[in-house]
């Protein structure tokens, strides 16, 4: 069961019962592809089939036909230039093979006139003029019959003919044939289809085995268990599993980092309010009322501080969340920085800043990258106000934005301030590590780091020629305009 938020003010289950709704299974449709595969397959194997047993069976009883009419022309002779026939026994004999078949002949001239047998066959089928044995089909009296024809030249003393013998048989044996040789061949298909579907559905759900594992892991684990599968998986689903320990792998990262977040965060704001609280309390003791007073400034300046605390810290979560939902734009950090020193330049307090800002004549004023404006501008209005913190408000920063040798934009700020120790400089990107007499909240370059995190770029801390500190802002890539 998962919960829904409705406009802020209650929370409601929902049920899974639509999502399954919308699920399917991989096992049937693998199922029913193979199982269509095979249908087709079997469907043009049967095509062919038919084909063949048509083309056997008339083969088989062809040469019956054909039999009867040699039998019949070895009894055909020329007497006193007259034709006679004498219908031999044989020939009846092999036509009878085919009980249940009606058969039908004629004896004929070479004009196609009919000397002996059924005088209406002259005007079925189109026999050709060519004089080797032809077989085709053909309608008589109501039936479908397969005819053969068959001419012979016949020599005597006196006179040269040439006869024909057609004899015509119905197709009840041969499509009984037809039939028997197509449902012996389909019926083997059919069962050896149906043996490989019942084959294909084991290796189916022997090949889908290892997901079943893996359901079987996930949903047994609690949802502090952030381990990697451990599963074997087979090359087709390798991708699968990397993908979903990655992924399992930035939500451990991601809430290991939230949960160190909100202990820091605590801890600070504990701190921060406590002592608020002490300088009040200490305010409400006093009956001197320069004492008073003094508490009260010292509560109204660790209040500020927790203020700035606070705001650093929601800046610090913001960034790290935009990293994961924002779609990156392309935005000009010459535009950003010029903001941002305008910004700084209009807090009253710090009427003795200068601020130089040099942008390298190749750039042309401008310098685009590819990201989040608002992280950016949070990283740079850190560094400056970081820079200002340090040197009790009075200092001079030097802003260069310059193209580097691998086709990336560098912004480079220093300033004149008290600098920072060797064994300082990385120790300051971490949360809440500030040192010196105008420390703050320890917040500020953890933020630039993470700005810069998100942006695949880098971040280095040397020190400056006049005195103070140099941080290289580094983007990978310079869009070019």
């Amino acid at each position: 069961m998962q919960f829904e938020r409705l406009e802020g003010w209650a929370i409601w289950p929902v049920q899974m019962k639509d999502r399954k709704r919308a699920t399917y299974s991989l096992r049937r449709r693998l199922t029913f592809a193979m199982a269509a595969g095979f249908m087709l397959v079997l469907v043009i194997i049967s095509i062919g089939l038919w084909s063949y047993a048509r083309s056997a069976a008339n083969q088989t009883y062809d040469l019956l036909l054909q039999g009867a009419s040699i039998a019949i022309e070895e009894r055909i002779s020329i007497i006193d230039n007259k034709v006679l026939v004498d219908l031999p026994p044989a020939a009846h004999q092999i036509l009878a093979l085919s009980r249940a078949d009606r058969v039908f002949y004629r004896v004929m001239d070479a004009n196609g006139k009919t000397i002996t047998g059924n005088q209406d066959l002259q005007s079925v089928g189109s026999p050709t003029e060519d004089k080797t044995n032809q077989f085709y089909d053909a309608f008589y009296l109501g039936e479908l019959v397969r005819f053969s024809v068959r001419y012979r030249h016949l020599v005597s003393a006196t006179a040269t003919e040439t006869v024909g013998v057609q004899i015509g048989q119905t197709r009840n044996s041969r499509n009984e044939l037809q039939r028997d040789i197509f449902l012996k061949g389909f019926s083997g298909l059919a069962i050896l289809a149906v043996i490989s579907l019942v084959f294909s559905r084991v290796a189916i759900t022997i090949a889908m085995r290892p997901l079943l594992g893996i359901e079987k892991n996930i949903s047994q684990r609690t949802q502090f268990d952030l381990s990697p599968l451990a599963a074997q998986p087979p090359r087709e689903i390798v991708g699968l599993i990397d993908s979903i320990n990655g992924f399992m792998n930035r939500l451990a990262v991601s809430k290991d980092n939230a949960e160190q977040f909100i202990a820091d965060v605590a801890h600070q704001m504990r701190t921060s309010l406590t002592t608020v609280m002490g300088h009040m309390q200490n305010a409400d003791n006093q009956m001197d009322p320069k004492i008073h007073k003094a508490s009260n400034e010292k509560a109204l300046s660790a209040l500020a501080r927790t203020i700035n605390l606070t705001n650093q810290l929601l800046a610090h979560a913001m960034i790290m969340h935009r990293h994961d939902h924002i779609e990156f734009e392309e935005i000009d950090l010459a535009q950003i920085i010029t903001a941002a020193v305008e910004r700084t330049l209009s807090i009253d307090r710090h009427e003795n800043i200068e601020i130089e800002v040099h942008i390298a004549p190749k750039l042309k004023g401008c310098a685009f990258v590819v990201g989040d404006a608002v992280a950016i501008k949070e990283a740079i209005d850190n560094v400056l106000v970081n820079a200002v913190q340090h040197s009790g408000g009075q200092c001079r920063i030097w802003i260069s934005i310059e193209e580097t040798a691998t086709s990336g934009v560098c912004i480079q700020i220093e300033d004149d301030g008290p600098g920072l120790d060797l064994a300082q400089q990385s120790a300051v990107l971490e949360r809440f590590f500030a040192t010196g007499p105008y420390a703050g909240s320890g917040v500020g370059l953890s933020i630039v780091s993470a700005a810069m995190k998100s942006h695949s770029g880098s971040i280095e801390l040397t020190g400056s020629p006049h005195g103070g500190v140099c941080i290289k802002l580094t983007f990978p890539k310079l869009v070019e305009h």
